[in-house]
């Protein structure tokens, strides 16, 4: 402690040590570790040496020789500008954003003004990966009355695709608006963004948003008008320039139901082992992507064994193909593919495919699992040709009248693949949420197996970083009430024991709120006695899951929603971590605040943050709600907040 004392006293002999932001902290520092009072104060007077107060000297007597006030201020302001331009250092910048500290003041106060934003704009140019500058430039792209200066943007714009996206936004609110006479300038505007310069290629995040917005727009069409729709991209995209392939692609979906055929492949085979191939973003299309999939993975559509190798090679060139260009920007001289990963993306296709091909099946599912895991996880298309597989095999009418019910294995091969390839994650997503509401056929003791197994297989999601989506589906679901809110609780009851904080205020606040709505401190307080203590019952930790050792298997019903599923001190623990991270992370709504305060009234749970030294600590308005605290006060930003706000577990009922 005394060494750290005198570490700290060095930071107070600085020049001006007391003009810096940190200085009450310093302070407080140096006194905890039973620095003398008297001594930091003589300190901080010998090292004051009135730099800035010599520059308002200064000020004033150029104000007295006829310099108006407007141009001294821009005279410092510029020489500042100049300086920290000639002299900035990203990493001195790493420690403002520490965790648990909340943004300097002095940041917020630069971006609410146009001069500082400016400098601000200049770093962005250098320091495209500093922290500091690319908060700034995120919290300025948020403003409405920014977009004009982020107009001007246009090599930072490049290294941020958030800001891209927004200063994008607002040139194609300019296009829609623009009159005849200014539709000109509007678009000069935007290939000025779009391209930097007449002789380069386009922004690729300009042609990756905008071939992103052309299939969200086409998956959200009517069938009968997506033909008609991708005409018409057809048009703008530069298939044309491509006739075979144009042929071929709008002939597969030329029709309300689109297919694939023999032929269609073959031409498009043939265009991309020429001479010239095309461009590899014309069919890198999700539905061109689904319809592959199906005709090699979906044990109904199987394709002809003698054109098999011919949609192996396709699916595998949009897979692992390797090709910057844009249709219509392909320079001269560049119209070879990369193409050296392909071979091993088409043949763990193929040797995935040959192992499906024997619709394996109960054990003979358990002996391929392995082989069947290492073949899918060599590239995310392999995996989500397994994903197609299991789905179509779990959807199958008579899948669980001739498989007795067994979908384990199979999930758990969905749940291998979130862990090989966490890009699958929105795929996977998607396919639960289908096998949700297909097994209306089963009885209800069935179906609720099934659903608590797919409720599992959603809240593993969570651990490959899939979160916001998983809890915005479950908040649909609850708010519908499309789902029991048993199995709300169940994937309560798995979650918990996922995640752990610090949380992030959307994930936060999202996880509250299901909660709250599915009663969940209601059914908590039922199932947890609450006279009765962890010691009493003489909980054991049991086991949350029956994962087999050479696999990921799915989580185990033992997590049910009964009143076994909460006697477990691994789950008590999870329980109090995830409400005290709730707490912590973001101002939550009174109603919520009241369900958080509801579980802790709880003995248990207070007991158990007693043992874990915990402390239950509301992250909101000043002054702070803090309804339970348990030795160190987590989440609060100042640990000299008066005590009178404090209710400690001495003092509870």
């Amino acid at each position: 402690m005394v060494e750290k004392a005198q570490e700290l006293l060095v930071t107070l002999q600085e020049p001006d040590a007391i003009m810096e932001a940190d200085i009450l902290s310093r302070l407080r520092a140096y006194i905890g570790c039973k620095g003398a009072p008297q001594t930091a104060v003589e300190t901080l007077a010998a090292s004051y040496q009135g730099h800035a107060e010599v520059c308002n000297v200064l000020l004033d007597w150029m104000g007295l020789v006829g310099m108006d006030k407007e141009e001294r201020e821009g005279l410092v302001v510029n020489h500042v500008k100049d300086s920290v331009l000639a002299h900035y250092d990203a990493k001195l910048t790493r420690n403002l954003f520490a965790s648990g500290s909340s943004t300097p003041e002095w940041v917020m106060f630069m971006i609410g003004q146009p001069v500082w934003r400016d400098l601000f704009y200049k770093l962005s140019d250098s320091y495209a990966e500093c922290l500091l500058v690319n908060f700034a430039i995120r919290n300025i792209s948020d403003a409405p009355e920014c977009s004009r200066e982020l107009k001007s943007l246009k090599k930072s714009a490049a290294h941020n695709f958030g800001v891209f996206s927004q200063i994008l936004s607002t040139h194609i609110t300019a296009l829609l608006a623009a009159p005849d006479p200014l539709i000109a300038p509007a678009f000069d505007e935007f290939i000025t963004l779009a391209t930097q310069s007449e002789n380069t290629p386009p922004n690729p995040a300009a042609a990756m948003l905008f071939a992103r917005l052309d299939q969200e727009m086409l998956l959200a069409m009517s069938p009968e008008r997506q033909a008609m729709f991708r005409k018409l991209t057809a048009l703008l995209s530069g298939v044309l320039l491509y006739p075979s392939l144009a042929s071929a692609l709008l002939s597969m979906f030329k029709s309300e139901t689109p297919a694939t055929t023999p032929g269609d492949i073959i031409r498009i085979h043939k265009v991309y082992t020429g001479s010239n191939p095309p461009p590899l973003s014309l069919i890198r299309d999700s539905q061109l992507v689904d319809l592959l999939l199906a005709d090699l993975f979906v044990p109904s559509k199987l394709v002809s064994p003698k054109h098999r190798t011919r949609y192996l090679a396709v699916l595998a060139l949009i897979a692992a193909g390797k090709d910057d260009r844009v249709p219509g920007y392909a320079p001269a001289g560049s119209a070879s593919l990369g193409t050296e990963a392909v071979p091993a993306v088409q043949r763990a296709l193929r040797e995935l495919q040959n192992l499906l091909l024997a619709k394996p099946f109960g054990p003979a599912l358990d002996a391929a699992y392995p082989e069947l895991v290492a073949k899918a996880s060599v590239h995310p298309m392999a995996g989500a040709g397994l994903i197609a597989y299991v789905e179509a095999a779990l959807t199958m009418p008579e899948f669980f009248s001739t498989n007795g019910h067994d979908t384990r294995t199979y999930l758990s091969l969905l749940n291998s693949m979130a862990t090989a390839h966490p890009s699958l994650a929105p795929r996977l997503l998607a396919t639960y949420q289908r096998l949700f509401f297909v097994s209306a056929a089963l009885v209800d003791l069935d179906a609720v197996s099934f659903h608590n197994q797919l409720m599992d297989c959603i809240a593993f999601l969570l651990a490959v970083g899939h979160a916001q989506p998983v809890l915005a589906l479950i908040h649909e679901w609850c708010v519908s009430s499309r789902v029991d809110k048993a199995l709300v609780r169940h994937f309560l009851l798995v979650a918990i024991q996922i995640v752990s904080p610090p949380f992030s205020p959307d994930f936060a606040s999202a996880l509250a709120d299901i909660m709250r709505i599915n009663s969940f401190a209601d059914y908590t307080a039922t199932t947890l006695s609450a006279s009765d203590s962890l010691a009493t019952r003489g909980l054991s930790n049991l086991a949350a899951s029956t994962r087999a050792a050479d696999r990921p298997r799915v989580v185990s019903s033992t997590v049910a929603s009964s009143a076994d599923s909460l006697l477990s001190a691994e789950l008590v623990d999870a329980l109090v971590a995830t409400i005290v991270g709730i707490a912590a992370a973001c101002p939550l709504s009174d109603a919520t605040k009241s369900m958080i305060n509801a579980l802790f009234d709880i003995p248990i749970l207070s007991e158990r943050a007693a043992d874990l030294d915990l402390s239950l600590v509301f992250h909101g308005d000043e002054p702070r709600t803090v309804r339970v605290v348990v030795g160190a006060r987590l989440g609060s930003d100042d640990d000299d907040d008066d005590d009178d706000d404090v209710q400690h577990m001495d003092d509870t009922e």
